[in-house]
């Protein structure tokens, strides 16, 4: 037995459910993690360090979060494998970025810094560190590899307000 149809008051008109189909998707963010490289001196091990800086570009504002990687460094190459997101343990939660710092103390001259997530995408860059000059300078990675990668995930930077050495007394 069908259903009835209520008559509606004069002057209204009927209203079709939505679809959702018809509900317009918001686009999907295309960058999704910010890899910084700067230099830091650390006062406690009297050690100066080359520091390659992850986030993402997402806010998390619930529980705060930090990177899952895994890093192999070879002769000319640093592969960093995004494993995941990990939550920290915080009394006091901000809406902030998933982060990982990584340390490097030999990093002298010019290196393919690559960065892979779980889903086997890549993305590159050609990093070349001088620690005599203070500078950090980085150039797209040309390889054929790097040109068939099928998507930019990554944006890469150089953060020269983090920069910190030794003082000299």
């Amino acid at each position: 037995m069908p259903a009835k149809k209520i008559p509606l008051e004069p002057g209204k008109k009927e209203v079709k459910p939505v679809k959702r189909k018809d509900i317009p998707r918001l686009p999907k963010e295309e960058k999704e993690y910010l890899v910084k490289f700067y230099f830091r001196y650390d006062e406690l091990q009297k050690k100066q360090f080359y520091v390659i800086s992850l986030e993402t570009l997402k806010i998390f504002r619930t529980l705060s979060y930090g990177i899952s990687v895994d890093v192999t460094k070879s002769k000319d190459t640093i592969d960093i494998k995004i494993l995941g997101l990990n939550t920290k343990s915080s009394y006091i939660v901000q809406p902030k970025q998933a982060a990982t710092e990584l340390f490097f103390e030999d990093l002298y001259g010019n290196f393919k810094v690559l960065v892979h997530k779980h889903d086997k995408l890549f993305n590159s860059i050609n990093a070349s560190f001088n620690i005599f000059t203070k500078s950090i300078s980085l150039k797209k990675d040309l390889s054929k590899a790097a040109k068939t990668a099928k998507k930019q995930f990554c944006v890469f930077e150089v953060d020269e307000n983090k920069f910190s050495f030794k003082e000299n007394n």
